[in-house]
């Protein structure tokens, strides 16, 4: 969501800069579902919306929206 490395966003959620429905986690194994919340202190908050597609090693593919 934010353009950033696995590394950067693992950093990011281990020094609670990142929240989940309000919700500070520290944990990098969090599932999101849709219609979740994500805030990430100094680079947005964004909503998920729904899933797209999966890709062939199983992975979402997912769309989300911006608040401004």
């Amino acid at each position: 969501l934010c353009n950033k490395s696995r590394a950067d966003a693992q950093r990011l959620i281990t020094s609670e800069r990142v929240l989940v429905n309000h919700e500070s986690i520290t944990s990098v194994s969090k599932n999101i579902s849709e219609n979740d919340v994500i805030s990430v202190r100094s680079f947005g908050k964004f909503k998920i919306g729904s899933v797209i597609s999966k890709t062939k090693k199983e992975r979402l593919v997912l769309s989300y929206k911006k608040y401004i």
